[in-house]
């Protein structure tokens, strides 16, 4: 039985050390009461062919406590207790054989045993907010209370459980614990299992500290479709007094956004009304005109990219087919436009 309780807590702590998650608060102390319930386990009581030596009458009883712990990291914990453990009796039989017949004394001692403990409890964590499964182990420097003489000693224990995180600080435990040889006297070997409720307290403040604000750069870009008849007259390359004004509050927004590292892509438009190569020739040259006038306005050369693209991208599509010349012209309107986008960074601080 000690074997394998022995190793199945070997096993839960070596889950626990290989559990990645954020566990119970860090750098914090805690302290709180236990109570729960006691149970004696031996099998070494000194008995003879006559029936006499040593055996227990109660073997369940109680137990109380106090304790107290620091979390040192997400995962560790030092915990310092003190236990006291009552409600179990030994008897003892001896027959004195030199009466006839034979005298059979017998006596009955209530005992406690109590000690202060140390260990190491190790978190699996369930929640952010403290909720965790453990496991836990140490040593327990159990004194004696009763007839039985130099039954000090020191017994190891290992243990596990589950903690309920009730509020910021205050938590229930729910744990059970094995204590090895509690009692070590008169060839009487003594284990003592222990199922325990505890409350606990965390002092401080658990509330995470919020996290500083981070700066997120974000791509914007802004497209402006200016009309060819306002920028240029009839098949013409040549920026009219209306087109300067367009080109210029361009510039003037992309200042205003405060945008970094600008980029302006310059895209020419016709209409698919006359020869295409002429058509994508004028688109060219009059996105070359729009070009010129950005850097008129400051923009650096190489922060401008130009593209004649003819009639291609039709924004009407095939609805004027079919209409008369002029009805056609009008139609094809919003076919002839220089495109300009621009793109930019910019740098915002927002909470995460």
């Amino acid at each position: 039985m000690k074997k394998n309780l022995l190793a199945l807590s070997v096993a839960a702590a070596a889950l626990a050390f290989t559990t990645v998650a954020s566990a119970a608060i860090p750098n914090t102390w805690y302290a709180g009461v236990r109570g729960g319930y006691a149970h004696i386990d031996t099998d070494d009581f000194v008995t003879d062919a006559t029936g006499d030596g040593i055996y227990n009458s109660d073997t369940a009883g109680y137990g109380i406590g106090l304790f107290g712990g620091y979390s040192v990291n997400q995962y560790f914990s030092v915990e310092l207790g003190y236990n006291y453990f009552d409600g179990f009796e030994i008897s003892e039989r001896e027959t004195d054989r030199r009466t006839n017949p034979a005298t059979v004394n017998e006596w009955t001692s209530d005992f406690a045993i109590h000690g202060p403990e140390l260990g190491l409890r190790v978190s699996i964590p369930l929640t952010d907010a403290g909720t965790d499964l453990f496991v836990r182990g140490g040593g327990f420097y159990a004194m004696y209370t009763g007839d039985l003489d130099d039954c000090d000693t020191f017994s190891p224990f290992v243990g596990a459980g589950v903690n309920f995180a009730l509020t910021d600080n205050w938590a229930l435990r729910l744990g059970y614990d094995r204590y090895f040889d509690v009692i070590d006297a008169e060839d009487v070997d003594m284990d003592l299992d222990y199922a325990y409720l505890t409350l606990g307290y965390v002092f401080g403040d658990r509330t995470p500290a919020p996290v500083a604000p981070q700066p997120v750069t974000k791509t914007v870009t802004t497209s402006y479709n200016l009309d060819a008849s306002a920028l240029f007259g009839f098949d013409s390359a040549t920026l009219t007094e209306e087109g300067h004004a367009a080109v210029s509050q361009v510039v003037v927004d992309a200042q205003n956004a405060n945008l970094d590292f600008v980029a302006y892509d310059v895209k020419g438009y016709t209409d698919p009304i006359g020869n295409a190569e002429y058509n994508k020739g004028l688109s060219l040259r009059r996105a070359q005109a729009v070009s010129a006038e950005l850097q008129a306005k400051g923009v650096p050369a190489g922060a401008i990219t130009v593209v004649g693209l003819g009639a291609t991208e039709s924004t009407v599509g095939d609805a004027c087919d079919g209409l008369p010349r002029n009805e056609k012209l009008k139609c094809y309107a919003p076919d002839r436009r220089v495109v300009v986008n621009v793109t930019g960074s910019t740098t915002t601080t927002e909470q995460q």
